[in-house]
């Protein structure tokens, strides 16, 4: 009984010793697979991550462009501000312009008017004279009219002198009709017949 228990016993003792010995074949292929499996999720989170900073590195990219195109958009506004206030100030210049015109055109107009009355006065003042011209021109008429009728009177006298004894006579008729003598005086017919 004693070496069946012992041979009973080494039975047991080597299954017990290959159990172990599986156990730790089989602790140490999964062991081996579960170092793997960490080894590639540690790899796989590492390509996450380097994607996720290129992904960064990608948008802090962007950020700065479109920062620069923001400080490139402001640059353009200030300059269109400055066009602005550039095209309010020639308008501005241009408006004083159009009222300076607008006040040199009043004063032309006034200084026309101005001529115009001056123009008006002198046309007066010339039909003022032309009357007064055309006055002396008549008075220089009935001048010339005079002269004309006193020329032919003396020219008549010339032409036809008056009787010397009659001329006499009138003269001594005169002279009688003046004295207070009277009548003593003879008369003026039978005086001329003498």
């Amino acid at each position: 009984n004693l070496q069946r228990l012992f041979s009973e016993s080494d039975k047991l003792l080597k299954k017990v010793a290959m159990l172990t010995s599986a156990s730790e074949s089989a602790d140490e292929v999964f062991g081996n697979q579960a170092s793997f499996f960490d080894v590639y999720r540690g790899e796989a989170a590492s390509q996450k991550g380097v994607a996720a900073s290129e992904k960064g590195v990608a948008a802090r990219e962007k950020g700065v462009a479109a920062s620069e195109k923001g400080v490139a958009a402001s640059e353009k506004g200030v300059a269109a501000s400055e066009k602005g206030v550039a095209a309010s100030e020639k308008g501005v210049a241009a408006s004083e312009k159009g009222v300076a015109a607008s006040e040199k055109g009043v004063a032309a107009s006034e200084k026309g008017v101005a001529a115009s009355e001056k123009g008006v006065a002198a046309s007066q003042k010339g039909g003022e004279t032309s009357e007064e011209g055309e006055a002396a021109s008549q008075k220089d008429v009935a001048t010339s009219e005079e002269g004309g009728a006193s020329s032919e009177k003396r020219d008549d006298d010339e032409m036809n002198p008056p009787d010397e004894g009659y001329e006499s006579a009138k003269e001594d008729g005169e002279n009688a009709q003046d004295d207070d003598s009277g009548g003593n005086a003879e008369p003026v017919e039978g005086k001329a017949g003498e």
